[in-house]
């Protein structure tokens, strides 16, 4: 049973449309999760450089910094993006991953 078990896995490593599902989830992982780690670390070195920066009060009489607002969009954002994950892969990579194992069960 385990050779059995062992021969699957080596057939679905060695399908095309298995490396298709690594390689596209892959890239789109790390295209997202550059551009997290870029905006958050952009919003770090400015804390870290320019704080007067975020203490800048929204208008004149304004009690609320710049700061937060930036922080709650980005916050936002990053949730945002990790929604367009789940949804890309519940739709895409779902799929590609069933094509495979029909691929592997004929």
């Amino acid at each position: 049973m385990n050779n059995n078990r062992h021969d699957m896995i080596t057939t679905i490593i060695g399908s095309e449309k298995y490396q298709l599902l690594v390689k596209t989830r892959s890239r789109f992982a790390l295209k997202l999760s550059a551009l997290v780690l870029a905006i958050y670390y952009a919003f770090m070195m400015v804390v870290a450089f320019k704080p007067a920066l975020l203490k800048t009060p929204i208008y004149d009489t304004s009690v609320i910094s710049i700061g937060f607002p930036i922080a709650a969009v980005m916050f936002v954002l990053f949730w945002l993006l990790t929604g367009w994950y789940v949804h890309r892969s519940n739709t895409r990579y779902d799929q590609m991953g069933r094509d495979v194992i029909q691929e592997v069960l004929k």
